[in-house]
């Protein structure tokens, strides 16, 4: 199973690499593209060339929509990135979860600190009073006889 893993893993790496090395070629032909126009129109309108160039870079950085290179692979690819931004979307609320009960710890410290000196005062007050009790004199409930003792 481990090699199975380890052989997924490379396929995905492989398509991975692929998939960004034909993003990357078309990225650079289409940034020298939008610069030889923008250098064209550099001395006629400084404000529109820039204005262009910024919008073409954009349009490229957008995702391409139903565009696979490498189709089931790539489809496969997709799906793994998918599971891995829910994996890291649960671990970012696992995150926060633990983030605010670390931030709830010392108030949850600091009640049950003082419930137990509650208890413990209790504790004192009540040994207290049969303390005071125990040395009052009561009456022996056994009848003595008179001739006893």
């Amino acid at each position: 199973m481990d090699a199975l893993a380890h052989q997924i893993d490379a396929w995905v790496g492989l398509v991975h690499h692929q998939l960004r090395l034909d993003r990357a070629r078309r990225i650079a032909n289409a940034l020298e593209r939008i610069d030889h126009r923008a250098r064209l129109m550099a001395p006629f309108d400084d404000i529109h060339a820039a204005r262009r160039q910024t919008d073409g870079f954009n349009r490229l950085m957008r995702p391409q929509q139903g565009r696979t290179t490498m189709g089931k692979l790539g489809s496969i690819a997709e799906r793994i990135a998918q599971k891995k931004a829910a994996h890291d979307a649960k671990a970012e609320e696992w995150g926060a979860r633990l983030d605010a009960m670390d931030a709830r710890e010392p108030e949850a410290f600091r009640v049950g600190d003082a419930v137990i000196a509650e208890r413990d005062q209790d504790l004192a007050s009540m040994e207290r009073d049969l303390r005071q009790l125990s040395n009052l004199p009561l009456a022996d409930p056994s009848p003595k006889r008179s001739g006893e003792g």
